[in-house]
């Protein structure tokens, strides 16, 4: 796993694969991804539709699947297309669908705890990232890029920005999965 420092934007066309953090929620009113903060905001604000396909695609995958289950089997990367450059967009799950509010509400990110109550389901945009889905997004993204033969890949820090986490934390997780194709993109 490589480190890269600047902006997505300046670099998404050095690589084969960009990968845009995610959650699993999706709105009813429109059918569309909440793609509203960080990197996932940028890409619906520079890639016409992305959010729109999103959608269609965890809505077609959860009808499959039993929405109250909590592994969320539907909430994986999936490729939302091809850009001008040649840079195949996938999305990257770092949240889920829904949470639970519980306890310290340790789970919700903090701007959204006041007045939760034990047992309320939150939106998962309002959710911290999850370390386990953030391993099994990437898993399932190595293995994808193994199929098709991916040469370099381009991931912002998942679940580090809007998701709440520390990048020290998430990075040992990561270092046995992701190999010297992937690499991790900084701001600073």
């Amino acid at each position: 796993m490589k480190k890269v420092v600047g902006n997505v934007w300046d670099v998404i066309h050095e690589y084969d694969v960009f990968c845009i953090p995610t959650n699993g929620y999706v709105k009813k009113s429109d059918g569309k991804a909440v793609m509203g903060a960080g990197v996932a905001k940028e890409a619906k604000n520079a890639i016409e539709g992305i959010d729109e396909t999103l959608g269609e695609l965890l809505s077609k995958n959860m009808a499959r699947h039993d929405k109250d289950d909590l592994s969320e089997p539907w909430n994986v990367p999936y490729y939302l297309g091809e850009l001008e450059c040649d840079t195949h967009i996938f999305s990257f799950p770092v949240k889920p669908t829904v949470a639970i509010a519980g306890g310290l509400n340790e789970h919700i990110l903090e701007r959204f705890r006041s007045g939760l109550r034990d047992g309320w389901k939150v939106q998962g945009w309002q959710a911290q990232a999850i370390p386990e889905l953030i391993v099994r997004s990437a898993e399932y993204l190595v293995e994808i890029v193994n199929f098709k033969k991916f040469e370099s890949v381009l991931v912002p820090k998942p679940g580090c920005g809007n998701g709440g986490l520390k990048w020290s934390d998430i990075k040992p997780l990561l270092q046995d999965v992701f190999d010297d194709r992937f690499s991790i993109i900084d701001k600073r």
